[in-house]
């Protein structure tokens, strides 16, 4: 196969162009022309599939094993045939092979375990289906730039390699083996008599024609893992029979003979997953993630030993020549015609077969290495500006990024945002960017884990260059980037100790105080004042310590903590925009406006000041073309990633606020469209959330639940899952009768169960896990009973998470449950709240709720207000609307002045 069908199509498949080619046809780039997408073609041989019986089994196994779905195994969309072709489009993936990494020689220890985690999920999930790959090995491997792992013909190996195997002529090509013949070796999923598999990687018991499952791929995942560590096959080279043999019988040789670098932990899975015997290997491919997941507790030491890699600056001159003649020899293709017996006769096709050796590089010692865990602790007061400067051939690089670290230390994050951004820009290399980059995002109000874990990874490939104080920061964050979920608790470890060794750094100091307060108020202001003597000019940790007394429900210490910093630093704008929040959630929507003009003045490029007014502008009910204004100067200034999705949100709640609820709906789902990348379950949540209200607001009982159950069954697949809007969602389908009360309890209890298990969202204030998951269900009074039967279990409600939702919530199970005085304090607050621009739906029914509240207390008058106001909000609404006709409705039997 060739290119000659490229510009042609097959089926709705545009041929681009050509990827590769191999013994069984040839891959293309293509376009999807049905669902506008790029994919992978694999287009097959016609000689293989020219017989009938062969084709339909090809097609019907290829299309039972692809309904595999993972994110760590490419998916195949569709398996065809057109014009008597058989084809296989998949997921085009972007990244190097493992095989061409690996020419590069050994990989560091960071990345072998984190690139292994990667190929032992996609093993899992295929095993847990009942799929066993059969030629696992680094061809089929794919590594992103950032180490995403995609494993590839997972669940269509089988099938190809038994087409292959039945073809007695095909040339060799690519790194995969042609075999026919017959004898002992002989595979039993394909036809009797046939070897299937690349024997460089196969199980002993593939190999000897014995049953195979599961566990011959964890001992192909062995050699790969092997192979990884120390830059050789665990089994000598060789015509591929006395690998066969060598793999059964042969006892290989310690990975650490091979690389000192290779932990004991890792040595001891790769040892367990080459065992010989089946039963002597890991049962399961979740067994071996769990010991990897182990050895990410190490991950510190780990990362801090050098590399292969980097030893290879410390041989000689006179062996640097030699290996660099071993290198070239490594990637000659050797075609190899053997004949050998292993019982019985095996005739043996073209072997295609990369790499039979590496070099190796000259180890240094590992007393280095372990500098940092010995060295004194520094006493010295450390502000952030005052860290060594770190490494980069970028002058520009360097002044870019110590003006953002000034920007962070004066309180300006988005300053911090830009300023890093630049520094990386002008320097793809700098590690220390990549870092704080990684930081920015993660901290980020519109951060995205996914972009923070880019960056992250991109300054772990370059942590040789970090300073010792910088690879501990990197170590620090790791656990609660790279994981998921995020594990905060090993971050505050691994912090801890960090804080040990240098106790008057004030940017760990701060990052401390920051964990504390998931669960001890008292303890994380303490910590900030620490910070705070370490560096009192510090004023993002000022912000964030009055960030922390408003939690506490100390607004007016808040207050004056920010009054203080920006005497001190008028431009923080962090400390204004801290104060814009504190007024907006106390409902002083008026005195926004002051501090929003203030960040315009300090910087007129910044988009937030014209974002704040906009806010304000739309709970003073200033003119929509104000409000329309305001926003035009806001995405001027925004971000390309901030306004491709703010933009088109923004938009539908303004729509969804003056009741156009068909112009919110089309908005709403050109924003699911904008988010159906992201990998982020908030993200997605927060589309669904808002598509759920838009139909549930105009009546649509059904079409919310539709909503609501799809979204229930797709987040599974995101990262963050199970997300805080799942109770929400199952409200919905409880109303819509799609499930009853006990199957609510029941996916409620699992809810909470696997939410308890990010402990990172649980420890501190459990009230509101009450607030999520009872009060906000409530509909009937029965609900409400059953609710503060539950409150017991639960902690206090802080008053700074008092948001306008959990104030609903609160106050909705209250009044149902006939609490009428407990119910108007939560909603009164919530419906003071400047959030209409935020939150629409919650800030216009809390006033529906708040009315039934007052009016219960005998408050006709406030009742009446109340109603007015959803009145004129949603009176004319298009299509109609449920909150606005209960609205009227209670105005006229409370005899409300129209």
């Amino acid at each position: 196969m060739s290119g000659d069908i490229v510009g042609t199509n097959v089926a709705h498949y545009r041929i681009v162009g050509l990827l590769g080619q191999g013994g069984m046809g040839a891959v293309y780039e293509a376009f999807d022309e049905k669902l506008e997408r790029r994919v992978a073609l694999k287009v097959l041989r016609e000689d293989f599939v020219i017989d009938e019986a062969r084709r339909k089994r090809f097609v019907r196994e290829a299309r039972s094993a692809a309904a595999i779905t993972h994110q760590n195994i490419a998916t195949v969309h569709e398996i065809g045939e057109e014009g008597g072709r058989v084809f296989i489009a998949m997921e085009l993936v972007e990244g190097r092979s493992l095989r061409r990494l690996l020419m590069d020689g050994a990989l560091s220890m960071s990345h072998v375990v984190r690139i292994a985690k990667g190929v032992a999920r996609g093993m899992a999930k295929a095993h847990d289906k009942g799929i066993v790959h059969r030629d696992l090995k680094p061809d089929n491997v794919m590594v992103s730039d950032e180490l995403q792992v995609k494993v590839l013909d997972f669940g269509v190996a089988k099938s190809f390699l038994a087409a292959e195997a039945l073809d007695t002529s095909a040339p060799g090509s690519g790194d995969s083996a042609q075999i026919s013949g017959s004898g002992p070796l002989a595979s039993e999923v394909t036809l009797e008599g046939q070897l299937v598999g690349t024997p460089a990687y196969m199980s002993p018991e593939q190999a000897m024609d014995r049953k195979v499952d599961a566990r011959s791929d964890i001992f192909s995942f062995g050699v790969m893992l092997y192979e990884m560590s120390t830059g050789v096959r665990p089994f000598r080279s060789g015509p591929g029979v006395a690998v066969l043999v060598a793999a059964a019988c042969d006892a290989p040789e310690s990975p650490s003979a091979k690389n000192p670098m290779v932990p004991i932990e890792l040595e001891r899975v790769i040892l367990r997953c080459l065992a010989k015997k089946p039963d002597d290997r890991y049962p399961s491919a979740r067994e071996v993630i769990s010991d990897l997941d182990r050895l990410e507790a190490f991950q510190s030491s780990l990362a801090s030993l050098p590399t292969l890699d980097s030893h290879t600056t410390i041989v000689s001159a006179t062996t640097e020549p030699v290996r660099r003649r071993g290198l070239a020899a490594s990637k000659v293709a050797r075609g190899l015609a053997l004949a050998a017996v292993i019982g019985a006769a095996l005739t043996m096709g073209a072997w295609r077969l990369s790499r039979e050796s590496s070099p190796q590089a000259v180890p240094a010692s590992a007393s280095a290495a372990n500098a940092a865990l010995t060295a004194p602790p520094s006493s010295r007061p450390t502000a952030i500006t005052d860290l060594p400067p770190p490494k980069t051939s970028s002058p520009e690089a360097l002044a870019a990024y110590h003006n953002a670290l000034q920007a962070f230390r004066d309180g300006n994050f988005e300053a911090f945002d830009l300023g890093m951004r630049d520094a990386v820009r002008l320097d793809p290399s700098f590690a220390a960017g990549e870092l704080r980059m990684a930081f920015v995002k993660f901290h980020s109000v519109r951060g995205a884990v996914t972009d923070a874990r880019t960056h992250l990874q991109r300054a772990a490939r370059l942590r040789s260059v970090l300073s010792e104080r910088d690879q501990a920061l990197l170590d620090v964050l790791e656990p609660v980037i790279n994981r998921e979920p995020p594990d905060s608790d090993e971050l505050e470890r691994r912090l801890r100790a960090a804080v040990e060794r240098w106790p008057l750094d004030a940017e760990l100091l701060y990052l401390l105080a920051n964990e504390e307060r998931r669960y001890d108020i008292e303890q994380s202001l303490r910590t900030y004042d620490r910070v705070i003597a370490a560096d009192p000019a510090f004023m993002t940790a000022w912000r964030q310590k009055a960030q922390t007394l408003a939690m506490r429900g100390d607004t007016a210490g808040a207050r004056a903590l920010l009054d203080e910093c920006l005497r001190r630093v008028p431009g923080a704008t962090g400390c204004r925009n801290e104060r814009i929040w504190l007024n907006q959630d106390e409902g002083r929507c008026d005195e926004i406006e002051p501090d929003a003009r203030q960040m315009i003045a300090a910087d007129p490029d910044s988009y937030r000041g014209y974002e704040a007014l906009a806010r304000a502008a739309v709970a003073l009910h200033r003119a929509p073309e104000a409000v329309d204004e305001l926003l035009r100067q806001t995405w001027r200034r925004a971000p390309a990633e901030v306004r491709a999705r703010e933009e088109l949100v923004t938009s539908a709640r303004i729509a969804a606020l003056d009741g156009q609820f068909d112009r919110a709906r089309e908005l709403g789902l050109k924003y699911d469209l904008a988010v159906a990348s992201d990998p982020s379950a908030a993200v997605h949540a927060s589309a669904a959330r808002f598509l759920v209200d838009v139909a549930t607001e105009s009546g649509d009982v059904q079409g919310a639940a539709r909503v609501a159950e799809s979204f229930l069954k797709r987040q599974v697949a995101w990262s963050g899952a199970p997300d805080a809007e799942t109770p929400r969602m199952l409200r919905v389908e409880r109303v819509a009768g799609v499930i009853d009360d006990a199957k609510l309890r029941q996916e409620r209890a699992s809810f909470m169960t696997a939410w308890e298990r990010q402990s990172s969202r649980v420890r501190f204030a459990r009230g509101v896990e009450w607030l999520l998951t009872f009060a906000a269900q409530v509909e009937t009074k029965r609900d409400a009973e059953e609710a503060f039967g539950e409150r017991p279990a639960y902690g206090h409600i802080p008053v700074g998470l008092r948001t306008p939702m959990n104030d609903e919530a609160l106050g909705r199970a209250n009044l149902y449950a006939g609490r009428i005085d407990a119910a108007v304090a939560p909603l009164s607050r919530a419906a003071l709240m400047c959030t209409s621009l935020d939150d629409p739906f919650t800030r216009v029914g809390t006033h529906l709720l708040l009315g039934q509240a007052l009016e219960a207390k005998g408050d006709v008058r406030g009742a009446c207000a109340a109603y007015a106001f959803v009145r004129e909000r949603w009176g004319a609404a298009k299509p109609r609307s449920v909150t606005a006709d209960k609205a009227k409705e209670r105005m006229k039997r409370a005899g409300c002045a129209p």
